[in-house]
């Protein structure tokens, strides 16, 4: 009788482990098939971006977040000298902050806040975390040995003080971690 109580706890055992790693493998699949259509969505959007450099933002809405008035002149200047300092990746230094940018673009942080909320349709940590992101999308698919560098090493590249920093914003913009897109470009060769 004891003999065949252990024969069937362990027959028991055996069917919750077995269900339990085929519940667990399942789930791996689902993941790694989501993350594939994820990571192929990603590579389209970037062959757009790098298509269009200069359409990288588009105003995602109009809604004035603060009804600080702004002459068209000066709101024209602000925008030219903000998007200078686009083109001269200047969001890649570690010490690019809204007041460093309001002293480049020759204005006040308030009337720099109001514009980026206003023409780039999000805030300023959105914006510059934006930035940074889709530079390291393209700049990782068409640079080989830049994907060889620790996640570590790209994050301070690109102007983060923290890797975690990096990772956080890099997952929140594309579903994905950083090391895994880096894993999926070095399998396809891109050109």
């Amino acid at each position: 009788k004891e003999d065949k109580q252990t024969i069937n706890y362990m027959l028991w055992g055996i069917i919750i482990a077995t269900s339990a790693f085929l519940l667990t493998l399942i789930l791996y699949v689902k993941k790694q098939k989501t993350n594939q259509a994820t990571f192929k969505t990603l590579l389209e959007k970037i062959s757009t971006l790098e298509e269009g450099e200069k359409v990288t933002f588009q105003r995602k809405s109009k809604k004035q977040i603060k009804n600080i008035p702004i002459d068209d002149a000066t709101l024209k200047a602000i925008i030219g000298r903000l998007n200078k300092l686009e083109t001269q990746e200047y969001f890649l230094k570690s010490n690019c902050n809204l007041t460093s940018i309001a002293k480049k673009t020759k204005t006040n942080v308030t009337y720099l806040s109001q514009i980026i909320n206003n023409e780039k349709g999000k805030n300023f940590s959105d914006y510059i975390n934006d930035l940074r992101i889709e530079y390291v999308l393209k700049r990782l698919k068409n640079d080989k040995k830049f994907r060889s560098f620790s996640i570590k090493g790209i994050a301070t590249e690109i102007g983060y003080k923290t890797d975690d920093s990096f990772v956080k914003h890099f997952k929140n913009k594309t579903g994905l971690n950083p090391s895994y897109y880096i894993k999926e470009l070095n399998k396809i060769e891109i050109f």
